[in-house]
């Protein structure tokens, strides 16, 4: 079966501490905006979805990351906004 990482369009850690480019939006983006693109991230990695894609370990672990950092993104951007 094909291996594709749903993770490849998070960016790395060495390339961003924005939690803004971690969600992949512009810093002036509407709270609804960060919402949306919160939810759709979440939704393309959440564990419920990827179940039984038969990813390799090191995929699991990647995804599992990079969650983390999306959740952390989040925290921060509602904290900052009051959200």
């Amino acid at each position: 079966p094909s291996h594709e990482n749903p993770a490849r369009d998070i960016p790395s850690p060495r390339r961003t501490s924005s939690p803004y480019d971690i969600l992949g939006v512009p810093r002036d983006a509407s709270d609804e905006e960060v919402k949306r693109a919160y939810r759709e991230k979440v939704k393309t990695l959440h564990p419920d979805t990827l179940q039984g894609k038969e990813l390799p370990k090191e995929v699991i672990d990647t995804i599992s990351d990079q969650m983390a950092r999306i959740n952390e993104a989040w925290t921060e951007i509602k904290r900052e906004r009051s959200i």
